[in-house]
């Protein structure tokens, strides 16, 4: 429940501390805590948030809704500067962290909302890096880039 987690959340001391927001299903098939945008208000009350964008898609997508209107709806609530971004099916509801051209999300939307923040944005490509090297994330920032 949330009040538990608020309790456990408050005894962490430490300013740098971000939550993250979680897919609508975990790779078990198990139903994540933070997935839903009223939970994040809530926490955001507490600490600041990454606002993972893949996620995002997901939990839309697990929840029935729009993903654009969900994004949209989370950098309002939860004025994230932090953001996660990697690729997926948008009809997958489990995290993929896939290459951003292997996916089927809206990219250009994405970056038009992150640019038109009034702040600075952080960003972190979430991408694959098993049998990978760096040239795969600059290839992965280009492609976003060029979005």
């Amino acid at each position: 429940d949330f009040e538990t987690f608020e309790r456990e959340l408050s005894k962490i001391d430490e300013s740098r501390i971000l939550i993250e927001n979680m897919p609508g299903m975990d790779t078990l098939g198990h139903h994540p805590y933070a997935h839903d945008l009223e939970t994040l208000k809530r926490i955001r009350a507490l600490k600041p948030m990454c606002f993972d964008l893949e996620k995002a898609v997901k939990a839309a997508t697990f929840h029935g809704l729009d993903y654009h209107e969900y994004i949209r709806s989370g950098l309002s609530l939860l004025a994230p500067a932090y953001f996660h971004i990697s690729g997926g099916d948008v009809s997958e509801k489990r995290a993929q962290h896939n290459d951003l051209w292997e996916s089927d999300f809206d990219f250009a939307f994405m970056k038009r909302e992150l640019e038109a923040l009034p702040y600075d944005v952080r960003l972190v490509f979430e991408t694959p890096k098993k049998g990978k090297d760096l040239r795969n994330d600059l290839d992965n920032m280009e492609h976003f880039r060029k979005s």
